[in-house]
């Protein structure tokens, strides 16, 4: 038997609560990284589920004059999406710029208020080609609460700076993506 004195049980004592503290901590970090990584997986399935239950589709683009655009575009899916999400969404427009011959890809900020010299807003929401809604109601012309919800459709004006002023001679394509992902592509003449 090994007989310590008050100094060696205190160095052994402290040797111990250092391995001890080790493990413990090692353990922790263990559980912390198998707790996030269960998280983003989780995540990342809440996300594709979301992806599979969202679909949208460009029903119109009508532009009235070279910087305006207006586009309709239904929720043919089975998920609302959330009016405070719409400035998460994006919108893309692909065409001609007056005195040129290529195309030029333009990203239209949201802007409900029409603040800035380019973006989109929501002007009015139909339901089954009526224009209002009962389920959720979006509060137009704030649009910061309600869902746009299956089967509605979306009545938007993308407004263009005279910078970006379209050649409307040239083919206009317009491009919706979701908060979460999901797209829909649709223009033409």
């Amino acid at each position: 038997m090994i007989v310590l004195g008050s100094f060696g049980t205190l160095i052994a004592a402290s040797i111990l609560m250092i391995t001890i503290t080790m493990a413990l901590s090692q353990w922790s970090y263990m559980m912390q990284t198998g707790i996030k990584m269960y998280n983003e997986g989780l995540e990342a399935f809440k996300h594709n589920i979301s992806l599979e239950k969202t679909d949208i589709r460009i029903l119109d683009i009508v532009p009235q004059s070279n910087t305006t655009i207006y586009v309709k575009i239904k929720n043919t899916g089975s998920c609302p999406i959330p009016a405070a999400q719409f400035d998460m969404a994006e919108v893309f427009v692909i065409g001609t710029l007056v005195n040129h011959t290529y195309p030029t890809v333009i990203r239209i900020p949201f802007d409900q208020f029409s603040i800035r010299d380019e973006g989109w807003r929501v002007a009015s929401v139909f339901t089954n080609g009526v224009i209002g809604e009962v389920l959720n109601p979006i509060n137009l012309p704030y649009a910061s609460s309600g869902k746009w919800d299956p089967s509605e459709e979306l009545f938007i004006v993308i407004s263009l700076n005279d910078e970006h002023a379209l050649n409307l001679t040239h083919p206009i394509n317009v491009v919706f993506v979701t908060p979460n992902g999901a797209s829909t592509t649709e223009g033409g003449f």
